[in-house]
């Protein structure tokens, strides 16, 4: 995808990139109920082979009848099997977004974005950044420039299809008791200090059960 990532530049460059002054560091987060549903459907339904080969291997099985059902459950779309095996099968597209910075590093962070609104959290991170000339990132590189036809400003795109229509989904793929599993087992994306999002129920509370009864 041509993305340079942390670990193509020397120690002392990433470490100068993670403390300097001069950078400007800024991550972009998506609301955890919305973003392992889009996992899912980008993921597990929609890839032929990415979940095959990320989760049905021999190392999570000892047998091959467990690794058929596997590939079997996938073939099906099952929600439910997928939000189990995040468990054990951690991936980026769906473990929380807090893991993928350590801890001493979430101090360093400049700016948070937010998924649900990324033009305008682009435009005003871009807006921040001031050049030696005076100008913004903005006004040098954001406004315009960008999409098939080299008009639009950047990131105000068509973000449902890479989002998987995901929020219009939610109620569709959810019940009470598989979001209570992901608020229970995603509860550190709600506790992190750098960004919050605002708490809500896709159900009436009268239709949650017990959680002896919210076994999935």
């Amino acid at each position: 995808n041509d993305l340079m990532y942390i670990s193509n530049y020397t120690m002392q460059e990433a470490q100068e990139m993670l403390t300097g002054e001069g950078w400007t560091r800024a991550v972009f987060v998506r609301e955890p109920k919305e973003r392992v549903l889009s996992a899912f459907l980008n993921k597990f339904v929609e890839e032929p082979t990415f979940y095959v080969q990320k989760c049905c291997q021999e190392k999570f099985f000892h047998l091959d009848a467990e690794r058929e059902q596997c590939k079997s459950k996938k073939q099906e779309g099952d929600f439910v099997y997928f939000l189990n095996r995040t468990l054990d099968c951690s991936n980026p597209h769906w473990t929380p977004q807090v893991d993928a910075i350590d801890n001493k590093w979430w101090k360093q962070i400049s700016f948070v974005g937010y998924m649900d609104h990324v033009a305008d959290d682009a435009e005003k991170l871009l807006k921040q950044i001031r050049s030696s000339k005076g100008t913004s990132a903005w006004e040098d590189y954001g406004k315009s420039g960008w999409g098939s036809s080299g008009t639009n400003a950047f990131m105000v795109r068509d973000t449902a299809h890479h989002a998987t229509n995901a929020h219009d989904k939610l109620r569709k793929y959810y019940t009470p008791c598989t979001e209570r599993f992901v608020e229970r087992n995603w509860e550190t994306e709600w506790e992190q200090h750098m960004y919050s999002f605002t708490p809500f129920r896709l159900f009436n509370e009268s239709e949650y059960p017990g959680d002896e009864d919210c076994e999935i």
